[in-house]
């Protein structure tokens, strides 16, 4: 069994990453069957931060403009805990 704990598989992330996004494609080949709520890492994967100043970063990728979209309007990122689909 492989399992895999990480932002990558939090299921909210499809409300800001574009259809066929390589994130999105890994995420779906695992069934999530937990999360934790802490931001700490997809912040500092996306934006090189764990703490980035979301009102004056300047986004330099089509990722971080839609997660700081996502972000602004109120979304949470979060940790998915999944099991790889066999």
């Amino acid at each position: 069994m492989c399992t895999c704990f990480s932002w990558l598989l939090y299921p909210g992330n499809a409300e800001f990453m574009k259809k066929g996004a390589n994130i999105s494609k890994f995420a779906a080949i695992f069934d999530v069957i937990g999360e934790r709520k802490t931001d700490a890492d997809a912040l500092y994967y996306i934006f090189g931060s764990r703490k980035p100043d979301m009102q004056s970063f300047p986004p330099l990728t089509s990722l971080q403009k839609s997660a700081m979209e996502y972000h602004k309007a109120g979304g949470k990122f979060k940790l998915g805990f999944g099991v790889k689909r066999v």
